[in-house]
Order: structure tokens, then sequence, then C-alpha cells
């Protein structure tokens, strides 16, 4: 999935977290019955390391 299908609250929670200026390399979607989410896998690019950031549909970080 590509970070521009991704609704706009769930880009601006990225974009202002500690993740903000990181390199994304993949978006997942995922859903259950109670609640839907994406997880983006992101590098930082001084230092390589990566994470995995989680952000509810409604834009709440995990």
């Amino acid at each position: 999935m590509r970070l521009s299908e991704v609704p706009d609250v769930v880009r601006r929670t990225l974009q202002s977290s500690q993740y903000g200026t990181w390199v994304i390399d993949d978006v997942d979607l995922y859903e259950s019955p109670d609640r839907v989410w994406y997880a983006i896998e992101v590098e930082d690019p001084q230092s390589e390391r990566e994470a995995t950031v989680r952000i509810l549909e409604d834009g709440t970080l995990l």
C-alpha cells in the first residue's frame, strides 16, 4: 500500500511523531472486528535504524 492511500489523519500523526523525518519502507493495513490500523515501517536515514509505527485509522498512535 502507498502512503498516498492512507487517510490524511494517519499521515499527519506519522509526520508529527518522532519518526516524521524517517524514510517510509512499507505500509500495511490491518483490520480486526473492533479496529482498523496501519503498520508503517520506517528507517532512519542517518543511523539505518528501523521501526514499525502503528496508527489507528482515527490517527491515534499505538
